[in-house]
């Protein structure tokens, strides 16, 4: 038999998890409706990392409802409260970090376009 304090002890740890799972969401709820795919998709791959250390490293393999049920809380209790109040400076903060790794993206498109004319135009030359 698990003794209590051991159960409650994984259960706040199932919140703690839960709660940083509401933080990576509010970061990925800035996402465009065009990309909304992509950022369910990285919730996803975080919720079933988080379950697997959860389940197999916390817990060590002793799976109950009640820490699915912590991640759950974890998560309600970060939307309600704390994650209530940090949402406007998250939200500045992933649409920053959104506008930096678009330019990023945008000068690595313009650099390929130009090195593609150029080899394009080093190849037309070498057939010559």
């Amino acid at each position: 038999m698990t003794p209590p304090a051991l159960l409650f002890s994984r259960f706040l740890i199932a919140c703690l998890m839960g709660a940083i799972l509401g933080l990576l969401y509010d970061f990925l709820s800035v996402f465009p409706r065009s990309l909304r795919h992509f950022s369910d998709g990285i919730f996803l791959i975080a919720l079933f990392a988080f379950g697997i250390q959860l389940g197999f490293g916390v817990c060590e393999g002793d799976l109950r409802p009640a820490y699915s049920a912590g991640l759950f809380a974890g998560f309600l209790l970060w939307r309600g409260t704390l994650g209530r109040l940090l949402r406007p400076l998250i939200f500045r903060t992933a649409r920053w970090i959104r506008d930096v790794f678009t330019s990023i993206w945008g000068i690595c498109k313009k650099m390929t376009k130009n090195i593609s004319v150029f080899c394009k135009k080093i190849f037309a030359f070498v057939k010559k």
